[in-house]
C-alpha cells in the first residue's frame, strides 16, 4: 500500500502502477518501465504548464481590456454583461488532447 501512495504522489495514476506491479520481480524491466512512464508525465505536465501559461496571459489580456471598456460603458441592471461574448477570438483558447507517448512496455 506504501508503494502505490508513494507512486501516486509522483503522480503515477492507478492504472500505470497496476502495470508496475504486473512486472515485479523483472528487474531492469520494471525501471523501464517506471522511466517510460515518468518521461511520458514530465512531458505532459510541461505541456500542460505551457497551456496554463497560454490561458494566464490571455486572461491577464482580456481582464485589462474588459476594465478598460467597463469604464466607458453605460449600464442597466437588466443590461447582459456582454464581456464574454465580446471577447476577441483571438483569446478564446483551443482544445487539444494530450496523448502519453509511451515505451510498448507501458501498453
Amino acid at each position: 500500500m506504501c508503494f502505490i501512495k508513494r507512486a501516486q504522489s509522483l503522480g503515477f495514476t492507478l492504472d500505470e502502477v497496476k502495470r508496475i506491479l504486473s512486472l515485479r520481480g523483472e528487474g531492469k524491466t520494471t525501471c523501464r518501465c517506471v522511466l517510460a512512464i515518468a518521461e511520458a508525465t514530465l512531458s505532459e505536465t510541461a505541456q500542460k504548464l505551457r497551456e496554463l501559461q497560454e490561458f494566464h496571459d490571455r486572461l491577464k489580456h482580456a481582464l485589462t481590456a474588459w476594465k478598460k471598456s467597463a469604464a466607458r460603458r453605460r449600464s442597466s441592471r437588466a443590461e447582459f454583461c456582454d464581456l464574454i461574448e465580446g471577447l476577441p477570438e483571438a483569446l478564446i483558447p483551443q482544445k487539444k488532447k494530450v496523448k502519453k507517448a509511451l515505451d510498448p512496455l507501458v501498453r
